[in-house]
């Protein structure tokens, strides 16, 4: 799995998430979290939702 790749690569076991106000990219996160626990890994994440208008909700 490619995602799982990215995960080990990552500097500090630290991630950041950016993701839309929109349905679908609550997908991410999930992939992301699966990752981590696949690689065996307890990384960091840090993330933070867009609103349509781009602001931090």
């Amino acid at each position: 799995m490619k995602l799982d790749a990215m995960v080990v690569s990552f500097a500090k076991w630290h991630a950041m998430i950016v993701k839309m106000q929109v349905p679908c990219c609550g997908g991410l996160s999930i992939l992301v979290k699966d990752a981590s626990k696949a690689c065996k890994i307890d990384l960091i994440i840090d993330e933070f939702t867009l609103s349509i208008d781009g602001k931090i909700v």
